[in-house]
Order: C-alpha cells, then sequence, then structure tokens
C-alpha cells in the first residue's frame, strides 16, 4: 500500500534521483542542463526550513520511494492571501496510475489549508503528458486557470 510522508534527509539522494528522471522525461526542460548538487542542495535547504510555507511529501511503496511532490505558500503579490502551488510533482512512470498521485495531491492539499492556503494552483510546466494531467486535477476538482508562456531567449 502507497504511503504519502514528509520528506527527510534519508530521501534525499532518491529526490535527486526522480528530479533526474523528470528533467530527462519532460520535452521543456531535457535540452537543459541538470545539476543534481543544485536539487540536493535544494532539499536539504527545503527540509531544514523551519517557516512552515515549503513541505516535501514523498510517496512509498514497499519501502522504495515512487513520488514526490514539493510545495510551496505564497502571499499574493497584490495583497496578504496566501496560496500554494508545486515547485515540482513526479511519480515513477510504472505507478502513475495507481494511488501515489492522488495520495500525494490530496496530502499537499491538507498540508497547505493546515498552513493557512486558500486555494491551490498546481502547474504542468514540464509538457509531459498536459492532457491526461490536467483531467487528473479536474478529477480532483482543480479548475483550469491560466496559461504558461515561455521565450528562449538565446535565440530571440
Amino acid at each position: 500500500m502507497v504511503k504519502v510522508r514528509f520528506a527527510t534527509f534519508t530521501d534525499i539522494d532518491r529526490i535527486v534521483e526522480m528530479g533526474t528522471h523528470l528533467h530527462a522525461e519532460s520535452p521543456h526542460y531535457r535540452d537543459r542542463p541538470f545539476d543534481p548538487e543544485k536539487v540536493r542542495a535544494l532539499a536539504h535547504g527545503l527540509l531544514r526550513d523551519e517557516s512552515g510555507q515549503t513541505c516535501v511529501l514523498v510517496a512509498e511503496l514497499n519501502g522504495k520511494l515512487v513520488g514526490m511532490i514539493v510545495g510551496m505558500i505564497v502571499a499574493d503579490w497584490f495583497g496578504s492571501s496566501l496560496g500554494a502551488t508545486d515547485l515540482t510533482f513526479y511519480v515513477d512512470p510504472a505507478h502513475r496510475n495507481g494511488r501515489a498521485a492522488v495520495l500525494l495531491a490530496r496530502t499537499m492539499e491538507a498540508w497547505a489549508r493546515d498552513a493557512g492556503a486558500e486555494r491551490i494552483t498546481p502547474g504542468i510546466s514540464t509538457e509531459l503528458r498536459v492532457e491526461s494531467t490536467a483531467s487528473f486535477y479536474e478529477k480532483l476538482g482543480y479548475e483550469p486557470y491560466g496559461k504558461l508562456f515561455c521565450k528562449d531567449l538565446k535565440w530571440a
């Protein structure tokens, strides 16, 4: 049975490994450099953060991490209303049709609510499985919101 829990420092190697897989799989990110040490340092910093404004959750099945979501709480730029968003959300391909993603999303929702967030706005910036991921979010009660745009400035 899949269990979701807050990550610990002993999970960092696997978090970096999952980040490597996500980066390689993403049409949007895979052509850009990946720095595992930067990901490792970010994970360390997030796990040390005591502000209550960040979370790193992992999904575990039979002692192996099969997914992760990293979230943060931010205030609106124009006021004090708090919202949550994800920095990354990844589930191993073999477990994408199981409970891991649902449990990670629901656990992040509970964490965000407890942290005072009034809404949660995840994104799909990887260009990975956009339609099925959008459908996943809609089944969890999310509504489409805005659009993302990108311009490569190296060639502009």
